[in-house]
């Protein structure tokens, strides 16, 4: 058994009650069975949270973890953020390039945040006002603010982002939010489409995402690939499709989409998404799962794995057709909440 409360979509998770998780990867099917959770979407690194509620005064109840490539941040119930790791671009948010072994304060950000999703090297949040702010690695434009710093140890406001955001997520090296509207807007490393907007080019500011002004429920990226819920219950994906992570039926090293496709087989009936290195899954209304994209350590968790294997189309889940309440994707593992 494992301590969880919600296993939301990307990075987040809610730590507080016991429930019952599955994780499968590599050679074998394994159950969580302590009260870490290796919640990264994309890198290798391990988060494990302490449960103990009684361990740290400051982090007793409820609390929304975002791991990202080598830090870890925590959401309390008071709005208040608290990060820990690798600190060298400033995902840390303390005003410092200093690593942390304990979670510190993140400089301005002690109440006031709803949402927070961490990146390979940077963080953002959505305040109760609806604002984004962003911090750390920005060399691709990822924390919105127009530049393109290697460094920023505090938060920033992402340009024209003041109100009206819903949700956040971030991937490897870009941004997406997801606007009360149900419209969609990204930025940053944009090298195969992943921003949804046409281009290939690197975005220091939010850009419209195509054909996506209304409509989105839910969001979802990936290292280089992002996806949207829709409210029809419809999965459109775009960006590299090199294992076919888009869900179109196509692969290929040159393959990448850089507006919004459908998701073939999946034009309605799922309720939640997820986003991995380089596969996708989705959680269908009939609580099964379905996932598409690299299996190279049997991330689909289809029962085959190999360095070669990949679905361009979702397949099913072995064992998981229904019950199933909640994804995640790490960078090579899934993990599902029954």
């Amino acid at each position: 058994m494992i301590d969880i409360k919600y296993f939301l979509l990307g990075l987040v998770l809610v730590v507080a009650t016991a429930m019952s998780a599955g994780c499968w990867s590599m050679q074998e099917i394994v159950m969580g069975n302590d009260t870490g959770a290796d919640t990264d979407t994309d890198s290798d690194s391990d988060s494990d949270v302490d449960t103990d509620a009684d361990s740290d005064s400051d982090m007793n109840a409820n609390i929304y973890i975002a791991a990202g490539g080598s830090h870890t941040c925590a959401l309390l119930d008071s709005g208040d953020v608290k990060c820990w790791g690798d600190n060298g671009s400033g995902q840390i948010g303390d005003g410092t390039t200093v690593d942390k072994n304990t979670p510190v304060d993140v400089i301005g950000l002690s109440s006031g945040v709803q949402e927070i999703s961490a990146g390979v090297e940077h963080t953002c949040v959505v305040l109760d006002s609806g604002g984004v702010m962003c911090w750390g690695h920005s060399g691709e434009g990822q924390l919105g603010d127009g530049t393109t710093l290697w460094v920023n140890t505090t938060p920033v406001d992402v340009s024209g982002l003041f109100s009206d955001v819903q949700a956040v997520t971030t991937g490897g090296w870009h941004t997406c939010a997801l606007l009360t509207s149900g419209g969609m807007k990204c930025w940053g490393n944009n090298n195969t489409g992943q921003l949804g907007d046409g281009t290939t080019e690197d975005k220091t500011t939010p850009v419209d995402v195509i054909g996506l002004s209304s409509g989105v429920q839910a969001i979802a990226a990936g290292f280089y690939h992002t996806c949207a819920l829709l409210t029809s219950g419809g999965v459109k994906c775009w960006g590299r499709n090199w294992f076919g992570q888009i869900g179109n039926g196509i692969s290929g090293i040159d393959e990448h989409e850089a507006t919004p496709v459908d998701v073939s087989g999946l034009s309605s009936g799922v309720q939640a998404i997820a986003a991995g290195r380089s596969n996708t899954c989705a959680l269908l209304t009939s609580g099964g799962m379905k996932c598409w994209g690299s299996n190279g350590s049997g991330q689909l968790g289809n029962g085959i794995f190999g360095i070669d294997e990949h679905e361009t189309t979702p397949v099913d889940v072995s064992g998981l057709f229904s019950d199933v309440q909640a994804v995640t994707t790490g960078g090579w593992h899934t993990c599902a909440l029954l």
